[in-house]
C-alpha cells in the first residue's frame, strides 16, 4: 500500500484457527504461515476481535512478536458490533467507559506489554484506518531509536540517587549496543542481585524517560569488571 508516498508492505495472515478448534492440516499450516511472517516483519498488528474473550492463542502470538523484537500495535477490530441495544452511539460517554473497560481486559491478559499502543478499529465502517499508518510510523521510529551513552548514564545517576533499595543491585554504566529492537547492556555491582521486580522496574522509568512506544527493549545485565 503506497500512502502519503511512503510503501508499506502488509503481509495477510488471515485463516488462524482457535485453539478450541484447531486440527491437523490447513489450519496448522496457517499457524506456520504466521510465524514466518511475524519474522519478516518489521512491525507487527495483532488483530483481537473486541466482541470475543481474548485468547490464549492471541497471548501466545503477543510473546511470540516480543521474543522477536518485533514493534507491537493491538487492533481491537470490530469495535462497531455493539453486545446488547443498550450499546451507546460512538462518541458517547457510554462509548468511553466501553473503551477503557476493553483497555482494562487487554492490560489484565497482556501485562508483559504495557508499552503496546491500542487502536479500536472497525473493518465493515473505516473507523480509525488512518491512524493505523500513523501508529506503525511511530513505531517504527522508537524501533530503531538510539540514545547517546552520556544521556542513559545522566538517567542512571539520577535514578540511583532518588532509589535506596538496599537488596537490588547498584547501577553503575548502561550503554546500547543495537536497534531494531533498542539493545542495552547495563553494569552493575551485583549480577546475583538482579531480580525479575528490578528488571521490570528499571524498565518501567527507562520508558517513562525514554518512551520507545510499541517497541521491546532488550537489557543485558553484567557485573561490573567481568565479560559474561
Amino acid at each position: 500500500i503506497v500512502r502519503q508516498g511512503k510503501v508499506y508492505n502488509f503481509i495477510d495472515t488471515a485463516g488462524l484457527v482457535r485453539a478450541s478448534k484447531k486440527k491437523q492440516g490447513i489450519p496448522y499450516l496457517a499457524a506456520l504461515r504466521s510465524l514466518t511472517a511475524l519474522e519478516r516483519a518489521d512491525v507487527v498488528l495483532l488483530v483481537l476481535d473486541s466482541a470475543e474473550p481474548i485468547t490464549h492463542q492471541d497471548q501466545i502470538l503477543a510473546h511470540q512478536a516480543t521474543e522477536a523484537g518485533k514493534g507491537l500495535i493491538l487492533l481491537a477490530n470490530k469495535w462497531d458490533i455493539k453486545k446488547d441495544e443498550t450499546d451507546m452511539p460512538v462518541g458517547s460517554q457510554e462509548e468511553e467507559k466501553r473503551r477503557n473497560s476493553m483497555i482494562r481486559k487487554l492490560q489484565q491478559k497482556f501485562p508483559f506489554i504495557p508499552w503496546a499502543p491500542v487502536i479500536f478499529t472497525s473493518a465493515v465502517t473505516k473507523k480509525n484506518l488512518a491512524p493505523i499508518f500513523e501508529q506503525i510510523g511511530t513505531v517504527a521510529q522508537e524501533r530503531q531509536k538510539e540514545i547517546k551513552t552520556n544521556e542513559l548514564n545522566s538517567f542512571i545517576r539520577q535514578l540511583s540517587s532518588s532509589e535506596g533499595r538496599g537488596h537490588w543491585p547498584k547501577l553503575k554504566y548502561i550503554t546500547q549496543t543495537g536497534a531494531r529492537p533498542p539493545q542495552f547492556v547495563v553494569f552493575v555491582n551485583r549480577k546475583k542481585k538482579v531480580s525479575s521486580s528490578f528488571s521490570r522496574y528499571l524498565e518501567h522509568r527507562f520508558r517513562e524517560k525514554f518512551q520507545f512506544t510499541g517497541t521491546p527493549v532488550w537489557m543485558n545485565y553484567r557485573e561490573e569488571g567481568k565479560n559474561d
